[in-house]
């Protein structure tokens, strides 16, 4: 007895530790940033002067950077010595952090480069001198900052313009303010999407649930080849096709490109499958939920049909909405219930499921206030053949719903700034109470 109780609060007393140094580096983060971030900054700046041999990817966009970025790294690395920025990390710190993590010798860097503030590009451009550029898709992310596609083209137009003569573009053709960037190229300009003067052409999507995304492509009058994945969601394809003419510019051909990504996965969070021990499927599509774009997820959802019982969707936080809250949640919402059998809301604005519900009722709409109310629920009412969508935002942390099914979970704050998967968190059994401090 005596020992199980020394070992349990030795464990409490670690657990607590843990969680005071979280408090106190949620304090000391603006001093602890300047103190160490510029000198990494100005090192990765002279290293980056040494690394003549290494061709420097940027890709930006509103969606998709981090899965164009993944698929690209995954097919270079078959043929070259490639590095990648870590996860969706894309301001300046982390691209120095990329450069000092590229060796001598190394073929191609990807960096995915993100933006929030008019100017908020000019940094990273100077610090990456990227020699190739990759635009996926604009759309309305930080809205209440650029309030227009045309200033967030704008913004983004700054990777392109950064290209010197011998640089190379590659812009999605079927994007008006993505193919607009083509005139401030100095070098040159592949583009692919479904457009007819497309480089890297896409004939056919085959999205058929429970099968992946699949790919008929054709580079310029070339024959035609397929490429078929374990991605989700047609919207994915601009991803799929960036990331495979990035590769046709490296020197692979479009079938080598193609070969390389046969069978990839979803990048984690991004229409990612699971499957709990209970028989329930999961898309986890719980990075980012913009009300621009909300719809990619429930569209591919209401498609799911073979083999599913249910279709349910747990909604989260959404970001960059337009007018009043109440009216954003409303559309979300109602999107949402068109969409699937069960509408569950959480969060601070869960009270909005009730406003939409009688407006539709071949939908049963929820709304919980915490994400630890909505797991007890779910547990109870989930049953085997389930396709829930998780659609939220990091902070959100919604997958503690799926690993609630097969595991403790005593961490259930409404918003955690930690910006780590929930899985691979070492607080995720410690109590917590809603305000996110240690029970």
């Amino acid at each position: 007895m005596r020992i199980g109780f020394a070992a349990d609060a030795a464990e409490g007393t670690a657990l607590y530790l843990t969680r005071a140094i979280d408090r106190l580096a949620g304090k000391a983060v603006p001093l602890a940033k300047a103190s160490y971030r510029q000198p990494v900054i100005r090192l990765a700046a002279g290293y980056r002067r040494l690394l003549r041999g290494t061709c420097f990817i940027g890709i930006t966009g509103s969606v998709g950077k981090t899965t164009t970025k993944d698929l690209a790294y995954r097919a270079l690395a078959t043929r070259f010595r490639t590095v990648r920025s870590h996860l969706s990390n894309n301001d300046l710190y982390n691209t120095a952090r990329t450069i000092l993590s590229t060796p001598p010798g190394t073929a191609f860097c990807l960096q995915e480069l993100g933006v929030d503030t008019p100017g908020s590009l000019d940094a990273p451009l100077e610090l990456l001198r990227p020699n190739l550029a990759i635009v996926t898709t604009i759309g309305l992310d930080h809205y209440r900052i650029f309030r227009t596609r045309e200033a967030v083209a704008a913004e983004k137009t700054q990777l392109v313009r950064a290209l010197d003569t011998q640089g190379t573009a590659v812009l999605n053709a079927d994007d008006p303010h993505v193919e607009a960037m083509a005139d401030a190229c100095a070098g040159r300009v592949l583009r692919y999407g479904r457009a007819a003067h497309a480089d890297l052409r896409i004939l056919a999507v085959e999205t058929n649930w429970p099968d992946g995304l699949a790919l008929q492509l054709q580079w310029q009058q070339g024959p035609p080849a397929r490429v078929a994945t374990a991605l989700h969601g047609e919207h994915l394809a601009t991803s799929l096709a960036a990331a495979i003419t990035t590769a046709i510019a490296a020197g692979l051909s479009l079938e080598a490109a193609c070969a390389a990504l046969q069978g990839v996965e979803p990048t984690t969070g991004r229409l990612s499958l699971a499957r709990s021990s209970d028989g329930i499927l999961w898309l986890r599509d719980d990075f980012k939920t913009s009300q621009w774009s909300v719809g990619q997820a429930f569209e591919y959802l209401a498609s799911c049909r073979q083999g599913v019982a249910r279709r349910v969707i747990v909604l989260g936080t959404v970001a960059d909405r337009r007018g009043k809250s109440r009216d954003a949640y409303s559309k979300v919402l109602a999107q949402a219930a068109g969409r699937a059998e069960l509408v569950v809301m959480v969060g601070e604005h869960s009270h909005y499921a009730a406003d939409v519900a009688h407006r539709h009722p071949d939908t049963e709409l929820r709304g919980f206030a915490t994400p630890e109310a909505a797991a007890r629920w779910l547990q109870s009412v989930l049953r085997p053949g389930d396709l829930v969508l998780l659609k939220g935002g990091m902070k959100d942390h919604l997958s503690r719903l799926l690993l609630a099914r097969d595991r403790p979970v005593a961490c259930w704050p409404t918003r955690c700034e930690r910006m780590i998967d929930c899985s691979h968190c070492a607080l995720l059994a410690v109590p917590t109470r809603h305000d996110g401090s240690a029970a």
